[in-house]
């Protein structure tokens, strides 16, 4: 019992060192708001410079499509390409100089409709 106890208390203290550090290309705080026949997205920009964000979107159930053909250089973007009534999902990842994608940020979910309307700032 006591060499269990040792394990589980080192254990403990090597956690910080072991647990790799968060990706410092990755954006976060994605959010969605529908609004009618459009979808706007706003995150926040991760702690190093990159190039720009690619944007990812999915219908429920089905796999992520990457859906601007450029990076984006700021941290929004207008999906003006869905249709009103339909969830869909979005999810963002940040790109280096050379074309290195960062993780992705937790993806978000939106409903488009006439009811909505945008974010204050677009």
């Amino acid at each position: 019992m006591k060499n269990l106890l040792k394990i589980i208390i080192l254990m403990i203290i090597l956690y910080p060192y072991s647990n790799p550090k968060a990706d410092e290309t990755q954006p976060s705080f994605l959010r969605a708001m529908g609004g009618n026949a459009v979808v706007f997205l706003h995150w926040s920009p991760p702690a190093k410079d990159v190039d720009g964000y690619w944007v990812y979107r999915a219908l429920p159930g089905g796999e992520f499509q990457r859906i601007n053909s450029a990076p984006v250089k700021e941290g929004f973007y207008q999906d003006a390409d869905v249709v009103n009534g339909q969830y869909y999902w979005y999810l963002i990842t940040a790109t280096d100089e050379d074309g290195n994608e960062s993780a992705p940020t937790r993806s978000v979910w939106t409903l488009p409709g006439p009811h909505a309307g945008p974010l204050t700032g677009y």
